[in-house]
Protein backbone atom coordinates (compact mmCIF):
# COMPACT_ATOMS: atom_id res chain seq x y z
CA UNK A 1 0.00 0.00 0.00
CA UNK A 2 1.24 3.49 -1.29
CA UNK A 3 2.34 5.83 1.60
CA UNK A 4 -0.17 9.10 1.70
CA UNK A 5 1.20 12.53 1.41
CA UNK A 6 1.64 13.28 5.00
CA UNK A 7 2.72 9.42 5.71
CA UNK A 8 5.81 9.67 2.82
CA UNK A 9 7.12 13.34 4.39
CA UNK A 10 7.36 11.48 7.95
CA UNK A 11 9.13 8.80 6.23
CA UNK A 12 11.47 10.75 4.66
CA UNK A 13 11.89 12.96 8.08
CA UNK A 14 12.90 9.39 9.44
CA UNK A 15 14.89 8.24 7.18
CA UNK A 16 17.36 11.52 6.36
CA UNK A 17 20.47 10.34 5.06
CA UNK A 18 19.32 7.11 3.51
CA UNK A 19 18.55 8.61 -0.32
CA UNK A 20 17.82 5.82 -2.03
CA UNK A 21 14.99 4.56 0.55
CA UNK A 22 13.63 7.94 0.69
CA UNK A 23 13.82 8.25 -3.68
CA UNK A 24 12.62 4.96 -3.89
CA UNK A 25 9.17 5.67 -1.75
CA UNK A 26 8.89 8.88 -3.06
CA UNK A 27 8.99 7.42 -6.99
CA UNK A 28 6.71 4.72 -5.59
CA UNK A 29 4.10 7.66 -4.43
CA UNK A 30 4.25 9.51 -7.81
CA UNK A 31 3.40 6.27 -9.94
CA UNK A 32 0.09 5.79 -7.70
CA UNK A 33 -0.67 9.33 -7.15
CA UNK A 34 -1.15 12.19 -9.77
CA UNK A 35 1.16 15.23 -10.39
CA UNK A 36 -0.85 17.76 -7.86
CA UNK A 37 0.00 15.53 -5.04
CA UNK A 38 3.39 15.03 -6.16
CA UNK A 39 4.28 18.77 -6.56
CA UNK A 40 2.13 19.26 -2.94
CA UNK A 41 4.38 16.99 -1.51
CA UNK A 42 7.74 19.12 -3.09
CA UNK A 43 6.42 21.89 -1.73
CA UNK A 44 5.48 20.84 1.87
CA UNK A 45 9.25 19.02 1.71
CA UNK A 46 10.08 23.07 0.73
CA UNK A 47 8.47 24.69 3.69
CA UNK A 48 10.07 22.33 6.33
CA UNK A 49 13.57 23.48 4.87
CA UNK A 50 14.46 20.06 3.07
CA UNK A 51 16.15 19.43 -0.49
CA UNK A 52 12.76 19.99 -2.23
CA UNK A 53 14.96 20.18 -5.71
CA UNK A 54 16.75 17.22 -5.30
CA UNK A 55 14.20 14.91 -4.06
CA UNK A 56 11.88 16.08 -7.39
CA UNK A 57 15.04 15.81 -9.59
CA UNK A 58 15.75 11.86 -8.22
CA UNK A 59 12.15 11.12 -8.35
CA UNK A 60 12.27 12.87 -12.24
CA UNK A 61 15.04 10.32 -13.22
CA UNK A 62 12.96 7.16 -11.54
CA UNK A 63 9.74 7.96 -13.45
CA UNK A 64 11.71 8.41 -16.82
CA UNK A 65 13.36 5.11 -16.51
CA UNK A 66 9.85 3.95 -16.46
CA UNK A 67 8.55 4.35 -20.27
CA UNK A 68 5.72 6.47 -21.49
CA UNK A 69 3.88 6.48 -18.36
CA UNK A 70 6.91 7.91 -16.85
CA UNK A 71 7.50 11.02 -19.56
CA UNK A 72 3.96 12.05 -19.57
CA UNK A 73 3.79 12.07 -15.67
CA UNK A 74 7.44 14.58 -16.19
CA UNK A 75 5.67 16.25 -19.02
CA UNK A 76 2.90 16.80 -16.78
CA UNK A 77 4.71 18.62 -13.94
CA UNK A 78 6.21 20.83 -16.47
CA UNK A 79 2.96 21.92 -18.17
CA UNK A 80 1.62 22.72 -14.56
CA UNK A 81 4.71 24.32 -13.10
CA UNK A 82 4.14 28.25 -13.20
CA UNK A 83 7.25 30.38 -13.69
CA UNK A 84 7.43 31.81 -10.41
CA UNK A 85 6.94 27.99 -9.01
CA UNK A 86 10.37 27.90 -6.61
CA UNK A 87 11.29 24.06 -8.29
CA UNK A 88 10.51 25.42 -12.31
CA UNK A 89 14.29 24.56 -13.48
CA UNK A 90 14.24 21.19 -12.60
CA UNK A 91 10.61 20.27 -14.13
CA UNK A 92 12.60 22.17 -17.07
CA UNK A 93 15.27 19.73 -16.78
CA UNK A 94 12.77 16.91 -16.87
CA UNK A 95 10.98 18.02 -20.07
CA UNK A 96 14.51 18.65 -21.66
CA UNK A 97 15.33 15.06 -20.52
CA UNK A 98 12.16 14.03 -22.65
CA UNK A 99 12.98 16.34 -25.84
CA UNK A 100 17.09 14.39 -25.26
CA UNK A 101 15.05 10.53 -25.14
CA UNK A 102 13.34 11.34 -28.25
CA UNK A 103 16.38 12.78 -29.88
CA UNK A 104 14.98 16.46 -30.19
CA UNK A 105 18.25 18.66 -29.44
CA UNK A 106 17.04 21.43 -30.58
CA UNK A 107 14.04 21.82 -28.31
CA UNK A 108 15.70 20.10 -25.26
CA UNK A 109 18.85 22.35 -25.54
CA UNK A 110 16.97 25.84 -24.43
CA UNK A 111 14.75 24.09 -21.61
CA UNK A 112 18.14 22.45 -20.07
CA UNK A 113 19.93 25.90 -20.30
CA UNK A 114 17.37 27.90 -18.65
CA UNK A 115 16.17 24.69 -16.58
CA UNK A 116 20.33 24.93 -14.59
CA UNK A 117 20.15 28.25 -14.65
CA UNK A 118 17.13 28.10 -12.43
CA UNK A 119 18.46 26.09 -10.21
CA UNK A 120 21.80 27.52 -9.56
CA UNK A 121 20.07 30.61 -8.72
CA UNK A 122 17.74 28.42 -6.44
CA UNK A 123 20.53 26.58 -4.74
CA UNK A 124 22.29 29.63 -3.72
CA UNK A 125 19.19 31.00 -2.24
CA UNK A 126 17.60 28.08 -0.33
CA UNK A 127 19.61 24.98 0.57
CA UNK A 128 18.68 22.48 -1.73
CA UNK A 129 21.10 20.14 -4.05
CA UNK A 130 21.45 18.64 -7.14
CA UNK A 131 24.24 16.07 -6.70
CA UNK A 132 24.72 16.03 -10.34
CA UNK A 133 24.08 19.93 -10.91
CA UNK A 134 28.02 20.28 -12.35
CA UNK A 135 27.35 17.43 -14.54
CA UNK A 136 24.15 19.04 -16.12
CA UNK A 137 26.03 22.48 -16.41
CA UNK A 138 28.78 20.55 -18.30
CA UNK A 139 25.50 18.94 -21.07
CA UNK A 140 24.19 22.92 -21.02
CA UNK A 141 27.16 23.95 -22.03
CA UNK A 142 28.19 22.05 -24.80
CA UNK A 143 24.90 22.02 -26.38
CA UNK A 144 24.76 25.77 -26.64
CA UNK A 145 26.00 25.29 -30.08
CA UNK A 146 23.01 23.95 -30.92
CA UNK A 147 20.67 27.26 -31.19
CA UNK A 148 24.63 29.73 -30.85
CA UNK A 149 26.63 28.10 -33.24
CA UNK A 150 30.20 29.65 -33.31
CA UNK A 151 32.07 29.77 -36.59
CA UNK A 152 35.67 28.98 -34.92
CA UNK A 153 37.38 25.68 -35.63
CA UNK A 154 40.40 23.64 -34.23
CA UNK A 155 42.46 22.51 -37.26
CA UNK A 156 41.62 19.09 -38.64
CA UNK A 157 44.73 16.53 -37.90
CA UNK A 158 45.87 14.23 -40.17
CA UNK A 159 47.92 11.13 -39.45
CA UNK A 160 50.94 9.25 -41.10
CA UNK A 161 51.24 5.35 -42.26
CA UNK A 162 54.50 4.41 -39.95
CA UNK A 163 53.73 0.67 -40.95
CA UNK A 164 51.49 -1.95 -42.35
CA UNK A 165 51.76 -5.57 -42.17
CA UNK A 166 47.97 -7.10 -42.77
CA UNK A 167 46.74 -10.22 -42.01
CA UNK A 168 44.78 -11.39 -45.76
CA UNK A 169 41.91 -13.10 -44.45
CA UNK A 170 41.23 -10.58 -41.52
CA UNK A 171 36.92 -10.06 -41.85
CA UNK A 172 37.12 -6.32 -40.49
CA UNK A 173 39.54 -4.11 -38.89
CA UNK A 174 39.86 -2.97 -35.14
CA UNK A 175 41.15 0.19 -34.69
CA UNK A 176 42.48 1.86 -31.37
CA UNK A 177 44.27 4.98 -30.18
CA UNK A 178 46.90 5.49 -27.82
CA UNK A 179 49.88 7.81 -26.19
CA UNK A 180 52.91 6.31 -25.02
CA UNK A 181 51.58 6.05 -21.22
CA UNK A 182 48.21 3.99 -22.57
CA UNK A 183 50.11 2.44 -25.18
CA UNK A 184 52.51 0.91 -22.66
CA UNK A 185 49.48 0.26 -20.14
CA UNK A 186 46.94 -1.40 -22.36
CA UNK A 187 48.65 -2.91 -26.09
CA UNK A 188 50.12 -6.17 -25.12
CA UNK A 189 46.78 -7.08 -23.32
CA UNK A 190 44.55 -5.36 -26.24
CA UNK A 191 46.34 -7.28 -28.88
CA UNK A 192 46.54 -10.52 -27.18
CA UNK A 193 42.77 -11.01 -26.14
CA UNK A 194 41.28 -9.66 -29.39
CA UNK A 195 43.40 -12.62 -31.39
CA UNK A 196 42.89 -14.99 -28.51
CA UNK A 197 38.79 -14.52 -29.01
CA UNK A 198 38.88 -13.27 -32.89
CA UNK A 199 42.31 -15.04 -34.49
CA UNK A 200 43.72 -13.16 -37.24
CA UNK A 201 41.94 -9.84 -37.15
CA UNK A 202 44.20 -6.77 -38.29
CA UNK A 203 44.32 -4.17 -35.88
CA UNK A 204 44.68 -0.23 -37.20
CA UNK A 205 46.59 1.54 -34.16
CA UNK A 206 47.16 5.06 -34.12
CA UNK A 207 49.67 6.54 -31.66
CA UNK A 208 49.72 10.64 -30.42
CA UNK A 209 53.50 11.81 -30.34
CA UNK A 210 54.72 8.20 -30.21
CA UNK A 211 58.47 7.63 -29.00
CA UNK A 212 61.14 5.88 -30.99
CA UNK A 213 60.38 2.99 -28.24
CA UNK A 214 56.90 2.77 -28.50
CA UNK A 215 57.20 2.78 -32.24
CA UNK A 216 59.74 -0.28 -32.00
CA UNK A 217 57.69 -2.13 -29.83
CA UNK A 218 54.17 -1.65 -31.80
CA UNK A 219 56.06 -3.15 -35.22
CA UNK A 220 56.62 -6.28 -33.02
CA UNK A 221 53.11 -7.25 -33.80
CA UNK A 222 51.65 -8.99 -36.85
CA UNK A 223 48.63 -7.87 -38.80
CA UNK A 224 49.22 -3.93 -38.22
CA UNK A 225 48.53 -0.48 -39.33
CA UNK A 226 50.49 1.57 -37.31
CA UNK A 227 50.06 5.65 -37.74
CA UNK A 228 50.94 8.58 -35.77
CA UNK A 229 49.40 11.88 -35.30
CA UNK A 230 50.59 14.69 -33.42
CA UNK A 231 48.90 17.20 -30.79
CA UNK A 232 50.70 20.09 -28.83
CA UNK A 233 48.36 21.34 -27.04
CA UNK A 234 47.08 21.26 -23.41
CA UNK A 235 44.90 18.63 -23.26
CA UNK A 236 45.89 15.48 -24.57
CA UNK A 237 42.56 13.74 -23.21
CA UNK A 238 40.21 15.44 -25.06
CA UNK A 239 42.55 15.03 -28.31
CA UNK A 240 42.34 11.41 -27.78
CA UNK A 241 39.18 10.91 -27.76
CA UNK A 242 38.06 13.10 -30.37
CA UNK A 243 40.66 13.01 -32.73
CA UNK A 244 39.54 9.21 -34.10
CA UNK A 245 36.42 10.40 -34.98
CA UNK A 246 37.46 14.01 -36.72
CA UNK A 247 39.44 11.62 -38.78
CA UNK A 248 37.10 8.66 -39.35
CA UNK A 249 36.49 9.30 -43.04
CA UNK A 250 40.19 9.20 -43.52
CA UNK A 251 40.53 6.03 -41.41
CA UNK A 252 38.06 4.44 -43.52
CA UNK A 253 39.29 5.67 -46.69
CA UNK A 254 43.06 4.06 -45.21
CA UNK A 255 41.54 0.66 -44.15
CA UNK A 256 38.90 0.28 -47.50
CA UNK A 257 36.88 -1.70 -45.65
CA UNK A 258 34.27 -2.39 -42.25
CA UNK A 259 36.16 -0.87 -39.26
CA UNK A 260 35.32 -1.39 -35.41
CA UNK A 261 36.41 1.69 -33.48
CA UNK A 262 36.88 0.50 -29.93
CA UNK A 263 39.11 2.25 -26.74
CA UNK A 264 42.74 0.76 -26.00
CA UNK A 265 41.34 0.37 -22.21
CA UNK A 266 39.02 -2.52 -23.35
CA UNK A 267 38.77 -6.26 -22.83
CA UNK A 268 37.45 -8.98 -25.17
CA UNK A 269 35.36 -11.77 -23.07
CA UNK A 270 34.13 -14.85 -24.51
CA UNK A 271 31.55 -13.84 -27.21
CA UNK A 272 33.60 -10.89 -28.69
CA UNK A 273 34.14 -12.91 -32.07
CA UNK A 274 30.28 -12.95 -32.58
CA UNK A 275 29.22 -9.71 -31.49
CA UNK A 276 32.54 -7.49 -33.29
CA UNK A 277 31.59 -9.97 -36.44
CA UNK A 278 27.64 -8.71 -36.35
CA UNK A 279 28.25 -5.06 -36.15
CA UNK A 280 31.05 -4.91 -38.88
CA UNK A 281 28.13 -6.32 -41.82
CA UNK A 282 26.22 -2.67 -40.96
CA UNK A 283 27.07 0.80 -42.33
CA UNK A 284 27.51 2.51 -39.57
CA UNK A 285 26.62 1.08 -36.29
CA UNK A 286 26.39 3.20 -33.03
CA UNK A 287 26.04 2.38 -28.78
CA UNK A 288 22.67 3.65 -27.63
CA UNK A 289 23.36 3.53 -24.33
CA UNK A 290 19.83 5.09 -23.31
CA UNK A 291 21.09 7.19 -20.70
CA UNK A 292 19.01 10.83 -19.70
CA UNK A 293 22.20 12.92 -20.20
CA UNK A 294 22.91 13.49 -24.03
CA UNK A 295 26.55 13.32 -23.25
CA UNK A 296 26.02 9.91 -21.88
CA UNK A 297 23.40 9.07 -24.74
CA UNK A 298 26.14 7.55 -27.44
CA UNK A 299 28.69 5.99 -26.53
CA UNK A 300 32.40 6.70 -27.62
CA UNK A 301 33.59 3.55 -26.80
CA UNK A 302 32.29 0.80 -29.37
CA UNK A 303 30.93 2.00 -32.99
CA UNK A 304 31.39 0.76 -36.20
CA UNK A 305 31.38 1.78 -39.40
CA UNK A 306 32.03 0.93 -43.74
CA UNK A 307 33.55 3.18 -45.71
CA UNK A 308 30.23 4.89 -48.13
CA UNK A 309 29.36 8.12 -48.73
CA UNK A 310 26.49 7.82 -46.24
CA UNK A 311 29.14 7.17 -43.43
CA UNK A 312 31.17 9.93 -44.65
CA UNK A 313 28.63 12.21 -44.36
CA UNK A 314 27.79 11.27 -40.77
CA UNK A 315 31.54 11.59 -39.44
CA UNK A 316 31.83 14.82 -41.67
CA UNK A 317 29.17 16.48 -39.70
CA UNK A 318 30.35 14.56 -36.43
CA UNK A 319 34.22 15.89 -37.12
CA UNK A 320 32.68 19.85 -37.50
CA UNK A 321 31.10 19.44 -33.83
CA UNK A 322 34.00 18.17 -32.47
CA UNK A 323 36.27 21.07 -33.92
CA UNK A 324 34.01 23.56 -33.05
CA UNK A 325 33.79 22.37 -29.41
CA UNK A 326 37.59 21.73 -29.30
CA UNK A 327 37.64 25.83 -29.50
CA UNK A 328 35.72 26.66 -26.51
CA UNK A 329 36.61 27.82 -22.71
CA UNK A 330 35.37 25.23 -20.42
CA UNK A 331 34.71 21.53 -19.05
CA UNK A 332 34.43 19.66 -22.57
CA UNK A 333 35.94 16.47 -21.90
CA UNK A 334 33.64 13.66 -23.95
CA UNK A 335 32.58 16.30 -26.25
CA UNK A 336 32.81 12.84 -28.55
CA UNK A 337 30.16 11.69 -27.46
CA UNK A 338 28.15 15.20 -27.63
CA UNK A 339 28.80 15.57 -30.88
CA UNK A 340 28.13 11.71 -31.66
CA UNK A 341 24.21 12.21 -30.62
CA UNK A 342 24.02 15.75 -31.83
CA UNK A 343 24.80 14.29 -35.18
CA UNK A 344 22.22 10.78 -34.41
CA UNK A 345 19.54 13.66 -33.83
CA UNK A 346 20.19 15.45 -37.22
CA UNK A 347 20.02 12.09 -38.91
CA UNK A 348 16.81 10.67 -37.49
CA UNK A 349 15.47 14.07 -38.53
CA UNK A 350 16.28 13.96 -41.79
CA UNK A 351 14.71 9.86 -41.60
CA UNK A 352 18.30 8.28 -42.29
CA UNK A 353 19.39 4.92 -40.95
CA UNK A 354 21.94 4.11 -37.88
CA UNK A 355 22.24 0.68 -36.54
CA UNK A 356 22.15 0.73 -32.62
CA UNK A 357 24.24 -1.63 -31.31
CA UNK A 358 22.26 -2.85 -28.25
CA UNK A 359 18.80 -3.29 -29.46
CA UNK A 360 20.93 -5.12 -32.22
CA UNK A 361 22.38 -7.67 -30.02
CA UNK A 362 19.77 -7.91 -27.27
CA UNK A 363 19.90 -10.47 -24.44
CA UNK A 364 21.99 -9.28 -20.78
CA UNK A 365 24.87 -7.72 -21.78
CA UNK A 366 25.30 -3.98 -22.44
CA UNK A 367 27.50 -2.30 -24.79
CA UNK A 368 30.03 -0.83 -24.86
CA UNK A 369 29.68 -1.81 -20.83
CA UNK A 370 30.55 -5.63 -22.06
CA UNK A 371 34.08 -4.65 -23.08
CA UNK A 372 35.25 -2.53 -20.21
CA UNK A 373 38.09 -3.60 -17.79
CA UNK A 374 37.20 -3.69 -14.50
CA UNK A 375 38.36 -0.94 -13.02
CA UNK A 376 41.34 -2.52 -10.81
CA UNK A 377 42.99 -2.82 -14.41
CA UNK A 378 42.78 0.59 -15.22
CA UNK A 379 44.66 3.69 -14.73
CA UNK A 380 42.96 5.46 -11.98
CA UNK A 381 40.49 8.01 -12.24
CA UNK A 382 42.76 10.18 -9.41
CA UNK A 383 45.37 9.72 -12.33
CA UNK A 384 43.16 10.54 -15.14
CA UNK A 385 41.00 13.35 -13.92
CA UNK A 386 43.46 16.23 -13.10
CA UNK A 387 44.31 16.25 -17.25
CA UNK A 388 40.98 16.64 -18.35
CA UNK A 389 39.68 20.50 -18.87
CA UNK A 390 36.93 19.65 -16.51
CA UNK A 391 39.18 19.83 -13.67
CA UNK A 392 40.72 23.15 -15.12
CA UNK A 393 37.25 25.42 -15.28
CA UNK A 394 35.01 27.13 -12.90
CA UNK A 395 31.87 28.46 -13.58
CA UNK A 396 32.08 32.40 -13.98
CA UNK A 397 28.27 33.26 -14.06
CA UNK A 398 25.68 33.20 -16.93
CA UNK A 399 25.14 35.25 -19.83
CA UNK A 400 21.84 37.34 -20.20
CA UNK A 401 20.18 34.52 -22.72
CA UNK A 402 21.66 31.51 -20.06
CA UNK A 403 24.72 30.07 -21.72
CA UNK A 404 27.22 29.66 -19.35
CA UNK A 405 30.67 31.07 -18.85
CA UNK A 406 33.90 29.35 -17.83
CA UNK A 407 37.07 30.21 -16.29
CA UNK A 408 40.26 28.73 -16.40
CA UNK A 409 41.62 28.27 -12.95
Amino acid sequence: MPLTEKELLSFVVENLGDDPTCFQAIAEFARHNDTGALMRFSKQCHNIKLNATGIVYQTIHALLKNGEEGKDYVHQLYAESSESDILRGVYMIGEAFIAFQDFDVERGEPLLRKGVRLCYRTMRIFPFEIIDIGFLMQNAFLLECVNYPITERFPKPSFEIVHRDLYESSPYTVFTLADNVYFRKYFARFAGELREQCGNVNIFLLLVNPDEDVISRAKEYGGMTLASTKYDGDWMPEFCVSSRFMMANDILKSVGGATIFIDIDSTFPQGSSEILSKISQYPLALCDTGELYPLLRIAGGLLAAQPNEKTFSFFDTVSDFMREDFTRSGPIYAFDQMALYRTLCLWKKKGMEVTEINSLIGGDARFPDFFCLKEEDVIPLAARKPLRTNDHYELKGFRPDGRLVFERI
